[in-house]
């Protein structure tokens, strides 16, 4: 039974940091797009 539980934590672990990761990636992004606004002379927001 330990086993099943030691699988089971790692699944998550895994998908926690994975989802960790795309939020990073997100915010980057995001922050990307607003200086390409602002360079454009559009930077608005909404």
């Amino acid at each position: 039974m330990s086993w099943l539980f030691a699988a089971f934590a790692i699944v998550w672990l895994v998908v926690f940091a994975y989802l960790f990761g795309l939020g990073r990636k997100q915010q980057a992004i995001v922050r990307e797009i607003e200086g390409l606004k602002a360079r454009l002379g559009r930077g608005t927001t909404s």
